[in-house]
């Protein structure tokens, strides 16, 4: 793993939306971050394809699945993907980019389904976008009694730990899930 700042590696923030009040459904996200020279979470940028990125754009890139609240068995999580979410400009260039990303999870999702088979749960299908993205980790907020006992506004996972840090969210919504009895 690289120290924080020295390079600006992709890690996964993971946060929970609401889709509207009027629906049971909510998102689970996990966004493309790093960290900056005073070890702050930064977002990406579109200019960080051309500078850093290898022409891979991770600016409003998320991995994304949904969950219904009302699902008494606990196996919410659905619509696993990877898309851009609220992008607020785009220009050719920075399409071609958005399509030569998206290109390659697809390739590297069906090159990884012909090795391990399909994924089995939403951390195997984060696990394997991670992977084509050699992504170092994955970040959860903390907040109250956490935040207080760590000093800390985020905690780092490994990325094999995603059904740990998925469930973790859930648990803190109050959620009952079996994503962490099928995890990686």
């Amino acid at each position: 793993m690289s120290e924080y700042g020295e390079k600006q590696v992709p890690y996964l923030w993971l946060e929970h939306g609401k889709i509207d009040s009027y629906s049971s459904a909510e998102h689970f996200f996990f966004f493309f971050k790093y960290f900056d020279k005073q070890n702050r979470v930064c977002n990406f940028s579109s200019n960080y394809a051309d500078t850093q990125g290898g022409g891979y754009d991770f600016d409003d890139l998320v991995i994304r699945a949904q969950y219904d609240r009302q699902d008494k068995n606990g196996w919410g999580l659905y619509g696993w993907g990877v898309e851009y979410r609220q992008v607020y400009y785009v220009g050719l260039e920075h399409a071609r980019q958005m399509v030569k990303t998206l290109n390659r999870v697809e390739k590297g999702l069906e090159r990884l389904e012909k090795k391990w088979g399909p994924p089995q749960s939403f951390s195997q299908y984060v696990i394997r976008v991670a992977d084509i993205f050699k992504v170092e980790g994955i970040l959860r907020k903390v907040d109250g009694k956490e935040r207080m006992m760590t000093g800390q506004s985020h905690v780092m996972h490994e990325v094999s730990d995603a059904s740990y840090a998925i469930g973790r969210l859930l648990n803190e919504y109050g959620y009952a899930t079996k994503e962490m009895i099928y995890n990686a």
